[in-house]
């Protein structure tokens, strides 16, 4: 999602206390082939279950195969279409261990929320100038006539 979503901000970053780090998906590297980085698909309608599959005498057949790949796929990236306001995008690994690390794209920033703590803020900011990835603060301006507020990146760009 953006890093301007405000939901974002509110549901998934403790009431803009957190922070959002964004990804540099433009790279050309060998990390973008696994794991899978898919967008979320939004719909009324669950994937149905093929049945057909999981029946199957022949398990091992490649059409079981890739039918079963597909469907497990499409169900860990659909979504109730009341959730499409948060533009989420799934991280799929098809290592078969749990326990290893996912390889990620190069961290292109980080933005500290507008609520963050001091203490947090200046971790956030040992860290971003550690990796060398520029850092940002984020600033909620609230409308006078409206109860509506605005995610703006703070004037000087770059937190320091």
């Amino acid at each position: 999602t953006d890093y301007k979503n405000r939901l974002m901000w509110s549901h998934y970053a403790d009431g803009h206390k957190g922070f959002c780090i964004e990804y540099d998906f433009s790279c050309n590297s060998k990390m973008l082939s696994e794991p899978l980085i898919l967008p979320v698909v939004y719909s009324k309608e669950r994937p149905k279950f093929p049945w057909n599959v999981a029946l199957a005498k022949d398990k091992n057949s490649e059409e079981v195969k890739n039918v079963g790949a597909r469907t497990m796929i499409r169900s860990l990236l659909t979504k109730d279409e009341a959730w499409s306001y948060e533009d989420e995008w799934r991280i799929i690994s098809l290592a078969s261990s749990g326990t290893d690390n996912i390889k990620m794209p190069p961290i292109s920033c980080i933005y500290i929320g507008a609520m963050c703590s001091q203490e947090n803020r200046e971790i956030l900011v040992e860290i971003a100038s550690s990796l060398k990835v520029p850092i940002k603060q984020m600033v909620v301006k609230m409308k006078a006539k409206k109860a509506q507020a605005k995610l703006e990146q703070q004037k000087n760009e770059q937190v320091k």
